[in-house]
C-alpha cells in the first residue's frame, strides 16, 4: 500500500496532470478533454498499474489490501482531474455529460473486471470447501455461495439495491465539485452499495463475490451525469451557477472507480462476508 501511495501513484498523477481542457486548463476528466491521446494512455495505465498491483497484493497479502492498492491508483489518477462544472463550461455545453456517463460505465467495467482477477488471485490460496455451491458460467464471477437452483435474478435485484442505496448516500455528500468531496461520497457510495446488495442477497442465503456489487456502481457512474442532462435540460448552465446540479453528476469517473475499488469492501465486511480468511485473526488454542 506504502508503494502504491508514494511511488506508483505519484506516476499515475504525473500522467494525469498532463491532461488539458481545449483553453490548456484542468478542466477534464480522463476521456474528455482537449489531450484525448494523453488521457487514453493516463487511463490505459492506471487501469494497468491497478489490476498488476491489485493481483500481486492479493495473492501475497489479502483480497482487501489487493482492492485498496487498486483504488489508490485509481485515486491518484482522480485528484488531478476537473470537475463537472470546470467541463462543462469549457466543452460549452451538456453534450460532455452523456460522454462522462459512458466513460465512467466503460472505467467501471474494467474496474469490475479488476475485482475479478483479484478474487480469483486470492482465491488461489484459500482453503477450498468441497460442500458449497457455486453457479456456473457469469454466476460463478458474481456468487461466492448460493442454494441449489438459484438463479441470477436474485444477485441482479441486490445489485440494483445497492445501486439505490450508494445513490442515496452520494448524493448526501456530494454537494459540492471539490475533489475531496466527490471522492468521499464515492466512497460513501460503495460501503452503502456493498452493504445493501450483500444484506439483500443474504435474505436469499446467497453470499456475493465483490464484482456484484461493482455492477450497481456500474449503473451509478453511467445514469448520473445523463440524468443531469435530461434533468436540467437547456437550464443546465443556470442550474450549475445556482449550485443546484443533480448530485451524482458532479462524481467524475475516476472518482467513482476509487470510491468503489476502495468503498464496496468495507460495505461487504460489515454486512459479515468474509473476503479473504487471512484478513481474520483466529485465536490461539487453549
Amino acid at each position: 500500500i506504502l508503494a502504491v501511495l508514494l511511488a506508483v501513484g505519484p506516476m499515475i498523477g504525473w500522467l494525469t496532470r498532463g491532461i488539458h481542457d481545449v483553453q490548456g486548463g484542468h478542466s477534464c476528466s480522463l476521456l474528455v478533454s482537449g489531450t484525448v491521446a494523453k488521457g487514453l494512455v493516463a487511463a490505459i495505465v492506471t487501469a494497468l498499474a491497478g489490476l498488476v498491483l491489485g493481483a500481486i497484493a492479493s495473492r501475497l497479502f489479502s483480497l482487501g489490501t489487493g482492492l485498496a492498492c487498486a483504488g489508490f491508483c485509481y485515486t491518484w489518477a482522480a485528484w488531478n482531474l476537473g470537475t463537472v462544472e470546470g467541463i462543462v463550461r469549457s466543452t460549452g455545453g451538456a453534450a460532455s455529460l452523456i460522454t462522462l456517463g459512458i466513460e465512467g460505465a466503460v472505467l467501471m467495467v474494467i474496474a469490475a473486471a479488476t475485482v475479478h482477477l483479484c478474487t480469483r488471485a486470492a482465491a488461489s490460496v484459500q482453503p477450498s470447501d468441497p460442500e458449497r455451491h457455486v453457479p456456473a458460467g457469469i454466476g460463478s464471477v458474481l456468487v461466492k455461495t448460493s442454494p441449489q437452483g438459484t438463479g441470477l435474478g436474485p444477485v441482479l435485484v441486490a445489485a440494483l439495491i445497492g445501486a439505490v442505496a450508494g445513490g442515496l448516500v452520494a448524493s448526501i455528500f456530494a454537494v459540492n465539485g471539490l475533489k475531496g468531496q466527490s471522492l468521499f461520497a464515492a466512497i460513501a457510495a460503495g460501503v452503502a452499495c456493498g452493504l445493501a446488495a450483500c444484506s439483500v442477497a443474504a435474505s436469499s442465503k446467497i453470499t456475493l463475490h465483490p464484482a456484484a456489487p461493482m455492477l450497481g456502481m456500474v449503473v451509478l457512474a453511467l445514469v448520473g451525469p445523463m440524468v443531469a442532462k435530461f434533468m436540467h435540460g437547456s437550464h443546465l448552465v443556470e442550474m450549475m451557477y445556482q449550485d443546484k446540479l443533480f448530485p451524482l453528476s458532479r462524481i467524475l469517473s475516476a472518482d467513482w472507480v476509487a470510491g468503489a475499488l476502495l468503498g464496496v469492501p468495507i460495505g461487504m465486511g460489515w454486512a459479515g462476508v468474509v473476503l479473504d480468511v487471512r484478513s481474520v485473526e483466529h485465536p490461539e488454542p487453549v
